[in-house]
């Protein structure tokens, strides 16, 4: 749910969100282990994916914050 709705873009109708970073705050607790999987098209982790589909940095930084253990296992397997 949350790489899918990090896809659907910023700039999607939130509904009853006040904003993005409350959009996002919703669906994070309904799902925290998909923090730590990889988006299936893109290889991102959501932070990475947030970035590339031009969420605001504190959506960004909110979901790189949540799960901070992802860029260990990033960098050690990309060498």
């Amino acid at each position: 749910i949350l790489h899918q709705a990090i896809k659907s873009g910023p700039n999607r109708n939130l509904g009853k969100y006040l904003g993005e970073v409350d959009f996002i705050g919703h669906i994070v607790p309904a799902s925290p282990d998909s923090l730590a999987i990889r988006d299936e098209a893109f290889d991102l982790y959501p932070f990475m994916l947030a970035a590339h589909t031009e969420w605001s940095l504190k959506v960004v930084y909110g979901l790189l914050g949540a799960n901070p253990f992802v860029i260990e296992p990033y960098t050690l397997n990309t060498h």
